[in-house]
């Protein structure tokens, strides 16, 4: 049997190569169109959500827009796209109970299809979110990256001084800790008086006009901080920090 003639193989391996572009190109055209559906739902239902609980729901929205974003601008075999795909299938996991409490008669239409298209999404996806922990040193970073955008808008120097604050003193005091034992309780607890004065700080965020910047990131901000609290199970102990200062 005669081998194929060195051209023909780099035609036949270029014509391959193609071939599964164009279908990871395709692939990804359907999860644009189904999170394209998911983004008009959140859309949608967004001015029935209560305040306390926009952040994180402004969060998930966010997240299911930066795979939109990564898919078109960087193509599906990106390593940036893969990153936000992963963050997506994690951060829709571990927000199901949530999406469940903010539902309600008026927003159910809304909220079940969310949740329908990250579940045909997740398992289309296949990524196994069970492998993933919920890491505090990265979501340190994530507070210190949303505080240093939530500065640039200038805030009010009440505000400013307080994110600050979190900035160089609260965040640094844990950070060593959540790198040293990675998430445990003992770094859970740690996170708790920070958890609670980014709460308590939530009456300022209201204060700032929902149609800025400031405010958007502000929501980034108090959206992290509530799924923290949730999925570390440290609701509780926050909860007394706030009922000792009445």
């Amino acid at each position: 049997m005669r081998s194929k003639p060195p051209i023909l193989c780099l035609v036949f391996s270029v014509l391959t190569l193609m071939s599964a572009q164009a279908n990871e190109d395709a692939q990804a055209d359907k999860v644009i169109e189904k999170l394209g559906h998911q983004l008009a739902a959140f859309s949608k239902a967004s001015a029935l959500i209560e305040r306390p609980e926009i952040g994180r729901y402004k969060r998930l929205w966010n997240v299911a827009e930066q795979v939109v974003e990564k898919l078109k601008m960087k193509g599906p075999l990106n390593p940036e796209t893969t990153r936000a795909l992963r963050k997506y299938s994690v951060v829709f996991a571990k927000a199901e109970n949530f999406l469940g409490r903010v539902k309600s008669e008026k927003l159910a239409g809304e909220i079940d299809q969310i949740l329908r298209i990250y579940k045909d999404l997740a398992a289309a996806l296949q990524i196994s979110v069970e492998i993933y922990t919920y890491n505090t040193s990265t979501v340190l970073d994530e507070f210190v990256s949303k505080i240093n955008d939530a500065i640039s808008q200038n805030p009010p120097k009440y505000l400013r001084d307080k994110l600050e604050e979190l900035k160089l003193v609260d965040i640094p005091s844990i950070k060593p800790k959540s790198e040293a034992t990675g998430d445990s309780f003992k770094t859970y607890k740690a996170a708790i008086p920070v958890c609670h004065k980014i709460r308590a700080l939530y009456p300022a965020f209201y204060a700032i006009a929902d149609t800025t910047t400031l405010y958007a990131v502000l929501m980034d901000i108090q959206g992290i901080n509530e799924e923290y609290i949730e999925l570390t199970r440290i609701e509780e102990e926050v909860a007394k920090l706030t009922e000792v200062e009445k």
